[in-house]
């Protein structure tokens, strides 16, 4: 297939994903099956930066909708949700890793979006945005602390990829959302890239308003999911039910609420929003461990846990 055609089937289960070690030119360690290969393997270094400059930006629904009715940031309240987050994966045992934050970056907090990282090493984006071109190139050298530059999205051809649009199913399938922010252009060369690996990304086309995938579709356990049926297309869901996965059911409105924004600390733990009560009470009842972290302020920017987080390095499932 050509580097110009998006493949948006399911197809037949590829090989295993890229299986050898990696020598890190870099520094960091690293699994005998890569960096990160999944959404849930156990997290042992994640990529985080302190809300120190946050303030609300008109680039989602949600942001928006707090800036028209006037509200501004509570900076000591976001601030001390983050030490929390921070300090619940660091008790799930994970390396918090940080990124220093710079005063024209007020988004800089949703690390996630800088792009994925993969078994080669991390795969850089584009971000759509002006004011937050400049957040790749800050964080590309801590990044390489750990993890080698494995590949970046060429800012041509009007190639955008987010990396909250992209959602490992597991070890050799991810799915790229195509909404908002990653562009057609940016899925086909996530997609070339990845072929590399063997891992198959599947296109899931989706109404902008729900910003990123990871809005209305997280993976937290071997085919378990949170997702928003409404906002996803009747062809992903199918292949879903087929295969059986276990679907937590939100929203729209719970989507724009950041209730389905969840962050996988290992298989069957999750981290969540305290007051996220249906959902929480929904995933422990198929056995999921919930940590629930208050996070409140920040999500009013648009951004959850997930968007909040960027794994450096996950054991291999």
């Amino acid at each position: 297939m050509r580097r110009g055609q998006v493949r948006a089937c399911w197809g037949a289960t590829p090989a295993p994903p890229y299986g050898s070690g990696y020598d890190p030119t870099i520094g960091g360690a690293c699994t005998m099956s890569g960096y990160v290969t999944s959404a849930y393997g156990r997290l042992r270094r994640v990529l985080l930066c302190e809300p120190r400059y946050f303030r609300f930006m008109p680039s989602n629904e949600t942001a928006k909708a707090y800036l028209a009715r006037g509200e501004s940031v509570d900076l000591q309240r976001a601030r001390r949700e983050h030490a929390d987050l921070a300090r619940a994966l660091a008790e799930a045992g994970a390396e918090v890793v940080w990124l220093e934050p710079q005063e024209d970056l007020p988004y800089q907090v949703f690390t996630r979006d800088l792009g994925t990282a993969t078994a080669a090493g991390a795969l850089l984006g584009q971000l759509r945005w002006d004011f937050r071109q400049r957040e790749i190139e800050v964080a590309r050298a801590q990044i390489a602390r750990y993890i080698p530059i494995w590949k970046q999205v060429p800012a041509d051809e009007g190639a955008i990829f987010e990396g909250g649009d992209f959602m490992y199913l597991d070890s050799h399938r991810a799915a790229l959302g195509i909404g908002a922010r990653t562009t057609e252009a940016g899925a086909q060369w996530v997609q070339t890239f990845l072929r590399e690996l063997d891992v198959e990304v599947i296109p899931v086309p989706f109404d902008p308003r729900f910003c990123h995938l990871d809005m209305i579709f997280n993976v937290v356990a071997e085919r378990v999911c949170v997702a928003c049926p409404q906002a996803l297309p009747e062809a992903f869901l199918a292949r879903l039910r087929q295969e059986r996965w276990e679907i937590v059911e939100t929203t729209p409105d719970d989507v724009l609420n950041l209730l389905g924004n969840l962050f996988a600390v290992d298989q069957g733990v999750v981290i969540s929003p305290q007051h996220n009560a249906r959902v929480n009470r929904a995933l422990q009842a198929l056995g999921i461990r919930v940590i629930e972290v208050e996070l409140v302020e920040l999500l009013k920017g648009g951004g959850g846990p997930h968007c909040m987080t960027y794994p450096l390095l996950r054991d291999p499932l």
